[in-house]
């Protein structure tokens, strides 16, 4: 069974891309897991309230 994966260009503010690279790289993360990361938990958050 192969691990599907989508991609989509994703839209925000430039400070915040900015943010997201410098708390990502202190993380020890790339951006990608830390906003994949990000949603996993928002999503998981919200179905539990």
């Amino acid at each position: 069974m192969k691990k599907q994966i989508s991609t989509f260009p994703l839209r925000m503010p430039a400070s915040l891309k900015a943010a997201v690279a410098r708390v990502s790289n202190e993380d020890g993360t790339s951006i990608n897991q830390f906003v994949t990361t990000a949603n996993a938990e928002k999503i998981s958050a919200v179905k539990t309230a």
